[in-house]
């Protein structure tokens, strides 16, 4: 027996466009495409390719002609040709068969372990198909094995074939995933590329990139890492064996911290958040809420450039503090507003509530960081928070410019 190996496949990666929500992604492995070719008879019942054999019976009468399909002394002339069996020799899976060289390919016969005993192929039949050189075609088997009968009735003939048997690798599961690193610090425009590894590396898979917190950081389909907000947000990824069952898939993530990046170039993460603020209650008739500042220099100016802390903002300032707060600790929870009285009216003592948009469950403390023109002072008073109508309620030494501020 003459054997000629082909090797006609290798392995793919393919990135997958899936249009997904931002930072989601995916990319996908194919398995190596592996082929045997059986061309000679030589009165053997066995023929043994690199990943795939033919079994069969011995007609000696065919010499260098291809696979005994039929043995015209068998049931008296009449011809019942095989079964030939082809069989994977390690697991590898039989993705196609052809058959060159056959004549009434009407008469073919399939038996493939996974479907029906008997199966008369078909113009038509999906695992079945004459190609451009007039060979039988058989597709779509997906398994290891597969038994052919060729029957074209009575004949003092051997009828045969060349074999061509198109496989590949048997399913290699995912036992594992793992990052390059499990944390990371970035400032906001950043980019950083995971590097992912799945076990083993020949396993069939598919990489699923996603984002906790696209507001904070976003992924693409290569791992790459961009920092989008200030904050933190968790980049997982996922290594999936490609099936709808999610039960052994398995997961790595890196934790990641995304700071801003001052005006002097240094990171600092005491960053203004916009959180918006909506006078909803005042113990005294006629308050009012404004985000206009009066004045475009001094405390407020400078609070609200988003480089400046609140610290550096009241730096050289009079400070009267709520027990226990120490100005590094705090940050900024939204910008300075005026909240005052109109026509001039005391506001001395004046009970407000305020509602807070952007209520983070990170924020412990809020203070209301306020001023009073009068005392020429900065009041830091500490609010009553209710998280269920996301509300702050305190009160005012006096009413002026004022910010909300917190501890995490």
């Amino acid at each position: 027996m003459r054997l000629k190996k082909k090797m006609l496949g290798i392995i793919l990666s393919l990135v997958l466009a899936l249009g997904l929500m931002p930072g989601m992604s995916m990319t996908a492995f194919a398995a190596e495409e592996l082929t045997d070719t059986f061309t000679t008879n030589t009165g053997a019942t066995e023929y043994t390719g690199d990943y795939s054999k033919v079994s069969g019976y011995v007609w000696s009468g065919a010499e260098n002609k291809g696979i005994a399909l039929t043995d015209p002394n068998k049931n008296g002339g009449t011809q019942y040709g095989g079964p030939i069996t082809i069989e994977t020799l390690n697991g590898e899976i039989i993705d196609k068969v052809v058959l060159s060289g056959v004549t009434n390919t009407q008469n073919v016969y399939i038996h493939p372990s996974s479907g029906n005993v008997t199966n008369t192929l078909k113009s038509g039949d999906c695992r079945y198909n004459l190609n451009a050189d007039g060979a039988v075609e058989i597709e779509n088997i997906n398994s290891t094995t597969l038994t052919i009968s060729y029957h074209p009735g009575y004949s003092s003939s051997c009828f045969y074939a060349n074999v061509v048997v198109y496989c590949h690798g048997a399913s290699v599961a995912v036992t594992g995933v793992s990052l390059n690193k499990n944390s990371t610090t970035l400032t906001v425009g950043d980019t950083e590329t995971l590097a992912a590894t799945v076990n083993p590396d020949n396993s069939d898979h598919t990489v699923t990139w996603s984002s906790d917190n696209t507001s904070v950081a976003t992924v693409d389909a290569n791992g790459i890492v961009t920092a989008v907000g200030s904050g933190t947000a968790n980049i997982t990824v996922t290594a999936t064996n490609g099936t709808d069952d999610t039960s052994d898939d398995k997961t790595a993530t890196c934790a990641v911290t995304v700071n801003v990046v001052s005006s002097s170039g240094s990171s600092d993460n005491t960053n203004i958040n916009t959180a918006s603020l909506v006078l909803k209650k005042a113990s005294k008739s006629g308050v009012v809420l404004s985000s206009k500042i009066v004045s475009k220099k001094g405390v407020a100016a400078k609070y609200n450039k988003k480089s400046v802390s609140v610290s550096k903002s009241l730096k050289g300032q009079k400070v009267v503090k709520a027990k226990g707060v120490k100005l590094s600790k705090l940050k900024k929870l939204s910008k300075m507003v005026r909240i005052y009285r109109k026509k001039n009216k005391s506001s001395k003592n004046t009970k407000v509530t305020l509602k807070v948009s952007n209520f983070s469950k990170k924020v412990k403390k809020v203070y209301a960081l306020h001023y009073s023109a009068k005392a020429k002072k900065w009041y830091i008073t500490k609010l009553t928070i209710n998280r269920k109508n996301k509300t702050v309620t305190g009160k005012w030494n006096r009413l002026g410019t004022t910010a909300l501020v917190y501890i995490a």
